[in-house]
C-alpha cells in the first residue's frame, strides 16, 4: 500500500509542477512599433495593398469588437486589400509588457488623441490615406455602432483601400451594420 501512495504522490507532483509555469514563460515585451510597422510596410510594398493600422488595448471592449470583425469572412475581405497590424497602447501599469514601444507616439503623430480603438490606413510607402478621425465633427470613429458610424467608416475605408470594389465595401459594411 505505501508505493502505491508515494506513486500517486509522485503523479500528483508531476501535475501540480505542470499545472503552474515557471517565471520563464511570462510574457516578453512586445515588439517596437517601428519594428512592427517596417515590417508591415514592406509586406505591403511585396503584396501591392495598403497598410491597416489599428490601435488596441487588454481592456478595450471595442477593440475587441474590432478584432473580432477582422476575424470574420468579411474581415478576410478587408485584408484582402491591407496588411493588418495591431499596435497595443494604453495598457495599466500591470500590462505595460503588452504595449508596443513606440505605438502611443505613432498614434498621437497620426491624429489619435481621442481614445481608442483608432486605426489608420497607409499606402505602400507608409502615407496616411484616411484616419479613424472620420466622424462629421472630425472625432474618432472607433468601432462603428450606430448608422453615422458606418456610414462615415465607410468613407474612411473607401479612402483607405480604393482598391476595394464597391460590392465589397458593401457586404462589409452590412456585417458591420449588423454587428454594432
Amino acid at each position: 500500500m505505501r508505493l502505491r501512495l508515494s506513486g500517486l504522490a509522485v503523479v500528483l507532483g508531476g501535475i501540480l509542477f505542470v499545472a503552474h509555469p515557471v517565471a520563464q514563460d511570462a510574457p516578453k515585451q512586445a515588439p517596437p512599433a517601428k519594428q512592427v510597422m517596417d515590417a508591415a510596410v514592406a509586406a505591403a510594398k511585396s503584396s501591392n495593398r495598403n497598410v491597416f493600422v489599428h490601435f488596441s488595448a487588454s481592456w478595450c471592449g471595442w477593440c475587441h469588437k474590432l478584432e473580432a470583425f477582422l476575424k470574420t469572412s468579411e474581415g478576410g475581405m478587408f485584408q484582402k486589400y491591407a496588411v493588418d497590424v495591431m499596435l497595443v497602447v494604453q495598457e495599466s501599469s500591470a500590462k505595460k509588457i503588452l504595449e508596443n514601444p513606440g505605438g502611443a507616439e505613432l498614434m498621437k503623430g497620426w491624429g489619435g488623441t481621442g481614445g481608442i480603438p483608432f486605426y489608420v490606413f497607409l499606402d505602400p510607402t507608409g502615407k496616411v490615406l484616411s484616419d479613424a478621425n472620420g466622424m462629421p465633427n472630425g472625432s474618432n470613429i472607433g468601432y462603428p455602432a450606430n448608422d453615422a458610424e458606418v456610414k462615415a467608416f465607410d468613407g474612411v475605408v473607401t479612402r483607405g483601400l480604393p482598391k476595394m470594389p464597391a460590392d465589397v465595401r458593401a457586404k462589409i459594411m452590412a456585417y458591420i451594420a449588423g454587428h454594432p
